[in-house]
């Protein structure tokens, strides 16, 4: 089938401010060739329009609307006989107003592009959160950032939801006209009923053509179809923004289901625990083993896995450093309590307590000076400290493995 030939826009919404096409009527479009005409639905040719100049519904609808209204006031003001018959109508309704009330519209309309990047927003959540429950096994104590960080996003886009959907509750019915039944009236009113005041004359039969033909330019031949339009054109626009506000209703109750699914996996998981002191010296003392006796490690070439004994063997090697090194403080300690000679009078003190003796030292420190006598004692206290030394039973440490 031949691509079909589309009004483009410009002239698209200049047929509708006219009255030649409208949300009531289907739209004949022929195609490329022009041996076939299709009917296709009003809001169809303008999702048609949208596509091609990426724009949206709602925003075209506006621009329509604007036209249709900014048209009707340029004839107010040029035809004073469109301007009484409508104040007729008004003064049948009861109404007092100026005519021109009945066509005033915002200049703007919502702007659908901060929904648009919500949805994304949600979207891009909503594939972060699918992703962690594909990858859930490999993220093992870091699951609880990572769902916390989720959820911190969601929340951050239903405040941004609930923001616009306020906006669009405020703006759904802003296109909405005041005087919806005076103009539905006047989509009932077709062109005769503007031209039925025109002066009849034989006098100056020139100049009474000239106005009257004036007077049926101004008014165009479907003017109760635009009046229909600017009756529909705005129901449309209040219908896609309900829509707007029902994916909003929608989306805002997927994110609040997908917070309370992450905050009660929160609540099962717990914080991630900081790592012990104890397992970080353990691996430091697995690392300087290691460190230490390449030789006994497998390399590259040898498969991958390392046998049970070499395991034990590592872990032995450890518990037999830690256990040399408390026998040494230990021997250390005994050391610093042996080397000194004792002054109170027992019976086992290395001290002479002889005065006979004592004058005998007394005399021979004189003679050979107090470095002598200081090697003495340290001699008779290094005798004492071997004789009083036990050796110790060796014992060997159970490394558990869990």
């Amino acid at each position: 089938m031949s691509e079909l030939d589309y009004y483009k826009l410009p002239q698209f919404v200049e047929r509708v401010s006219k009255g030649q096409i409208g949300p009531q009527l289907p739209i004949q479009i022929s195609n490329m060739c022009g041996n076939q005409t299709h009917n296709i639905s009003f809001l169809d040719h303008c999702d048609e329009l949208c596509k091609k100049h990426n724009t949206d519904r709602l925003r075209l609808l506006s621009v329509i609307q604007q036209k249709l209204n900014g048209d009707m006031i340029v004839r107010l003001n040029e035809s004073p006989v469109f301007q009484d018959k409508v104040k007729h109508v008004l003064s049948e309704w009861g109404e007092e107003v100026d005519p021109i009330e009945l066509f005033r519209c915002p200049n703007d309309c919502y702007d659908n592009n901060s929904f648009n990047e919500l949805k994304h927003s949600y979207q891009r959540h909503n594939d972060t959160l699918d992703s962690l429950n594909l990858n859930a096994d490999n993220l093992e104590s870091s699951i609880y950032n990572s769902v916390d960080s989720l959820r911190n996003d969601f929340h951050s886009c239903e405040d941004m939801l609930r923001d616009n959907l306020s906006q669009i509750e405020t703006r759904q019915h802003e296109y909405e006209p005041k005087f919806r039944a005076i103009l539905c009236d006047l989509s009932t009113r077709q062109k005769p009923f503007y031209l039925d005041g025109l002066m009849e004359s034989e006098e100056q039969a020139n100049m009474i053509h000239h106005v009257n033909r004036k007077v049926n330019r101004h008014i165009p031949d479907n003017i109760n179809i635009i009046f229909l339009n600017i009756v529909l054109i705005p129901t449309l626009i209040a219908k896609e923004m309900e829509r707007l506000r029902n994916e909003s209703l929608k989306m805002r109750d997927e994110i609040e289901k997908r917070q309370r699914i992450l905050s009660d996996i929160m609540e099962r998981v717990g914080p991630d625990e900081p790592v012990s002191f104890g397992f970080l010296k353990m691996l430091s003392d697995l690392t300087s083993v290691f460190g230490d006796d390449d030789d006994e490690l497998p390399s590259d070439d040898e498969d991958d896995s390392m046998p049970e004994d070499k395991i034990e063997g590592v872990m032995q090697n450890i518990v037999d450093k830690n256990e040399k090194k408390e026998s040494l403080d230990e021997s250390e300690d005994q050391s610093d309590k042996m080397y000194y000679l004792d002054m109170k009078p027992k019976s086992d003190s290395l001290v002479v307590h002889d005065p006979e003796v004592n004058s005998e030292m007394g005399s021979l420190s004189e003679v050979s000076g107090p470095s002598e006598v200081d090697n003495l004692s340290e001699d008779l206290s290094k005798e004492s400290h071997s004789k009083d030394e036990t050796p110790e039973e060796d014992t060997t440490s159970e490394v558990s493995f869990f």
